[in-house]
């Protein structure tokens, strides 16, 4: 098992690739805002970043007006039940797809390739 400190230094140095990730793949790979998507992307699946919104006092969680997109329409309203379903939705590859205006598919093969390759460093 690896030390925290160990681990806290791999997760710098992967915050480093994932923040210049225009330089990290050939750009005919690539687009310049899919690449910026999958860098979103997989910060906020390593909760690195959180999607833009607040809790009210029944600890919902609602996403800001600059978070909403069109895709988020279609969800049901966070309850006391279930008061994550907008903040779990915002992280998703669909979400920050429509956010970039890119195809959700490009954003994971991008991610996937990101991820691929900033394991090589390790």
């Amino acid at each position: 098992m690896q030390s925290y400190d160990r681990m806290k230094m791999k997760g710098n140095k992967m915050n480093a690739h994932v923040e210049n990730a225009g330089s990290l793949v050939p750009s005919e790979h690539f687009d310049a805002d899919v690449l910026k998507a999958a860098a979103r992307y997989i910060k906020l699946q390593d909760r690195e970043v959180h999607p833009d919104g607040n809790f009210d006092n029944a600890k919902r969680w609602l996403p800001s007006s600059s978070e909403k997109c069109s895709c988020c329409a279609g969800l049901r309203t966070p309850s006391r039940a279930f008061p994550y379903g907008l903040l779990i939705h915002c992280r998703t590859a669909t979400h920050v797809a429509n956010q970039f205006g890119v195809d959700e598919i490009e954003v994971l093969r991008a991610a996937k390739h990101l991820r691929e390759y900033i394991s090589r460093d390790f």
